[in-house]
């Protein structure tokens, strides 16, 4: 803000008075294809982690449905978690 003499009082943020410009940015024919290839690339490894992941997950249920020690519990959980942090890290 400014005071009565058109002065910048100090407690503003003079970010917000700078102007940025930028052109924007066209991709080559070449350089789209193979945007969309590393997206086909990304997109399949995701989906074959999450499949992995739900036949984990399928497993431990039925491993639930029976009596199982606390002591088995713990991997199980770390595991799930595991492969979780991963699919969330892709």
């Amino acid at each position: 803000m400014t005071d009565v003499h058109g002065r910048l009082q100090k407690d503003t943020d003079l970010s917000k008075y700078l102007i940025r410009f930028e052109r924007a940015r066209i991709p080559t024919e070449k350089m789209h294809a193979l945007q969309c290839e590393e997206a086909k690339k990304k997109e399949k490894r995701l989906l074959s982690m999450y499949e992995k992941w739900k036949l984990q997950v399928h497993k431990a249920r039925d491993q639930l449905k029976t009596n199982v020690p606390e002591s088995q519990l713990w991997p199980l959980i770390v595991e799930l978690k595991k492969f979780r942090e991963d699919i969330m890290e892709t």
